[in-house]
């Protein structure tokens, strides 16, 4: 009997995997925000672990203007390579310009002291960028 407690001790725990993932991640402080009124957005993420002692190491955020880009690695937008970096707030958009009502598709992968996180994808619309792109009258007596 007590081999048998032992054995199940051991499987139970090779069974419950620890892992890195993850979390909350934000544009500008916000979950897949529409009409961002940003030409350059900050991206955001939280990182979380049952293991101890985990700690950033480095990330690469790709923006891409489709989720099937996104799918294939392919941030067509913006790659910003590996950064060696532990900062994960406000992490300013180094691409190409993105225009006005513009959707684009962003995750973010993050290498850790204890293995690699990938995000789930996240999006963010902007707003008009342009004041002249405003073709709007007041309505009112001429």
């Amino acid at each position: 009997m007590k081999y048998l407690l032992i054995l199940l001790t051991l499987l139970i725990g090779a069974c419950s995997r620890e892992s890195v993932s993850i979390t909350d991640p934000t544009v500008e402080g916000q979950t897949n925000p529409e009409a961002l009124h940003v030409a350059a957005p900050r991206f955001s993420w939280k990182t979380i672990s049952d293991l101890q002692n985990v700690h950033q190491e480095s990330y690469r955020i790709l923006v891409a203007s489709s989720e099937s880009l996104l799918d294939k690695n392919i941030g067509d937008l913006w790659d910003s390579g590996d950064v060696l970096s532990d900062i994960s707030v406000l992490i300013p958009y180094g691409g190409v310009e993105i225009g006005s009502r513009t959707k684009a598709w962003w995750k973010v992968v993050v290498k850790t002291n204890k293995g690699i996180a990938e995000s789930d994808p996240s999006c963010f619309t902007t707003s008009i960028l342009d004041p002249n792109e405003i073709t709007a009258r007041w309505i009112g007596r001429d």
